[in-house]
This record gives C-alpha cells, structure tokens and sequence, in this order.
C-alpha cells in the first residue's frame, strides 16, 4: 500500500498545487493582485467547494481585471464549483451560474452528479470555462453582434 500511495503523490507533484485557505471574494481579489503587480500567470482551474453558497461569489470574476494592462497574462479558467439542486431542476443551475456572472452566458457547462445529501436535494459539481471577455469586461469578438434568445 505504501508503494502505491507513494507512487500517486509523485504523479501528483509534477503538477503544481497550491491550496489557499480564504473568504472566496478576498482570495480571488488577492489571486488578481498578484497577477497584475508580480506579472504572474493566472491560475488554469479553481475549485469552489462551498456548495450551499459557491455560486453567490462567481460574481467576483465579472470585470475582474478590467485594469489590467498585459493581457497576455490572462487566460480561460475553468471553474468548479460545486451546488446543491434538485433532482429534476439541473437546468436550474446554469440558469443561477449564469445570473451570478451578471448575465454573461457560459457555452459550455457540464455537470457531475456528486451525491444525494437529502431527499430532493443532490449535491453537483458544475464546470465550465470563464472567457477573458468576462474577466476583463469586454465582449468577445466573435459574439458583438449576437443577441441573447430569451
């Protein structure tokens, strides 16, 4: 058992990981910071793990770096967080995802059934891939003309 649990923290380690312990809001505002005084990349995937209120701070994200002057330091991020919803409401959550994001729709979203915490309540893990256009407040080239089908 050693050799294996051995064998799985290497393979891990070739990946850098860094975990944070932070109200959601500052970290992703420190995360921003860094970002743009220390010229550091953007982090490729974040984990928000708070299911009864992950989706409430997505809002930090619109406009993040609307300052920013480098852009090449800004890249899609792909996004985890995790709901609680009922069974037969699934669509319910991008429709909650894509309110916090004040509107900006999400293309792609999957969902991953994590496990039934009560009767008609199931845990999800939503993930989806938040454009540049979002973080930075502009439209995506490709999308200026489009309208939204209500």
């Amino acid at each position: 058992k050693k050799k294996k649990k051995k064998k799985k923290n290497t393979h891990i380690q070739k990946y850098p990981i860094k975990s944070y312990n932070l109200d959601a809001r500052e970290f992703i505002q420190q995360l921003a910071q860094q970002v743009m005084d220390q010229k550091l990349p953007l982090a490729q995937h974040i984990l928000m793990n708070l299911p009864k209120i992950g989706i409430e701070f997505l809002d930090v994200f619109v406009n993040l770096f609307q300052h920013i002057t480098d852009k090449s330091l800004l890249s899609p991020i792909t996004i985890h967080v995790y709901c609680f919803e009922n069974e037969e409401e699934t669509d319910q959550i991008k429709i909650r995802i894509e309110k916090a994001l004040k509107h900006h729709q999400i293309p792609s979203l999957t969902l991953h059934h994590v496990r039934g915490v009560a009767p008609n309540k199931e845990m999800y893990c939503a993930t989806f891939i938040l454009p540049v256009s979002i973080l930075t407040g502009q439209s995506p080239s490709t999308n200026t003309n489009k309208r939204r089908k209500l």
